[in-house]
Parts: structure tokens; sequence; C-alpha cells
């Protein structure tokens, strides 16, 4: 199924672009306009205009993004909102390009009829195995809130204790920088001096 770029106008006037896979424009254009939107332009993708699917760009997704992604959803999912438009939401605020991009193909394939679980599965390297699995079983349940506000506590912790971690490491570690710079110094300066010193002295070391 080819893929096509598109712009279009939200209901709040602004100009917003996304990609889509549909059978031709006019299935795009009509996804468009089903969602309140006015559509501007769209094309078909090409070797020229088509997103690289395999280069990573922007820094990487942390576990306080994928915290702040998960208490979002909870927030806007638990005011009566559709998961669809919650993900649109998300995708439109989120300020990391790797996690907006992979929402943003979530939102897609829910929209064609995937799950959300076996959507954001197709993103490991965004979404964590944990918090997919419990999507799932949030799915299967009817508990999808509780399964995001359980995930967002978790990654929460889990962020403050590697954060503790790597802080009860630095000094470790700069006490060994500056041990193996002593040495360096010893053995570079001062001992070939003192060889020096008592080859000099005509003495034994």
């Amino acid at each position: 199924m080819p893929g096509f770029n598109y712009v279009y106008m939200d209901k709040n006037g602004r100009q917003k672009k996304g990609q889509m896979d549909a059978s031709d424009e006019g299935e795009v254009l009509q996804v468009i306009r089903s969602e309140g939107n006015i559509p501007v332009s769209v094309e078909k993708q090409n070797v020229f205009n088509k997103p690289a699917s395999g280069i990573s760009l922007g820094k990487k997704v942390t576990l306080r993004d994928i915290s702040v992604f998960c208490r979002q959803i909870v927030s806007i999912v638990s005011s009566g909102v559709p998961i669809v438009d919650a993900l649109f939401m998300l995708s439109e605020q989120t300020e990391n390009p790797k996690l907006q991009e992979a929402i943003r193909e979530t939102q897609t394939m829910v929209e064609k009829g995937e799950t959300l679980a076996g959507a954001m599965a197709q993103f490991p390297k965004i979404f964590p195995s944990i918090l997919v699995n419990l999507v799932e079983a949030g799915e299967a349940t009817g508990s999808l809130e509780n399964s995001f506000s359980r995930m967002a506590v978790h990654f929460e912790k889990t962020a403050k204790t590697r954060a503790l971690v790597r802080k009860a490491l630095i000094y470790p570690i700069m006490i060994c920088v500056v041990a193996i710079a002593v040495i360096v110094i010893m053995m570079i300066f001062v001992i070939p001096n003192f060889i020096k010193m008592f080859e000099e002295m005509d003495s034994e070391i």
C-alpha cells in the first residue's frame, strides 16, 4: 500500500502535516475530512519525500519521557477523549522527535483497527515491553487508564533510582580518575627523575 504525505488545517485553523498509508489519494482525503479537518494538499511518497525509517533523529527517549506520556494518556482519556484523539493530541504536544513519531505512527495503526498494545509493540525501542504487556492486559479488562497509571509510577520510580545510582557512582569514579592520573604522573615525571638521581650518585635503586 503506497504512502502519502499530507497537509491539513485543524479545527483551530492551524496547519499541520502527517503521513498515511492508503490505497489512493481519495482515501487520505476522506480520513482527513472525517476527523473534522480541512485538507490542504496530498502527495504520494517517493524516494525524495518519503520519511527515512531507518534513521534515528533527535535525543533518546528516556524513562521520564515515557512516564510523562503515560501520565498524559491517563489525564486525557479520563476526560472522556477517545484513545485515537488522545494519541493525536500527544503527538502534537510531545517535544522528543522519536517519541512524537512513534505516537503518530501508533495513532495511524489504531485508526486502521490495530489494538493499542499491538501498535505500540511495533516500536520496541520506544515503548518498553512491560508497558506494552500491561496495556494489552488493560485493553482486555477495560482498565486501560489503570494500566497507564501504574506504568507511570513504575517508570518514575525506576528513573529516580537510576538517577540516584548514577549520583552515587560519581564520587568513586572521580577517585579512580584522580588515582590513575597520579600514577601516570608518577611514572612519567617523578620516577624517571629518581632513576636519574640514583644513576648520578652511582647507586642502585
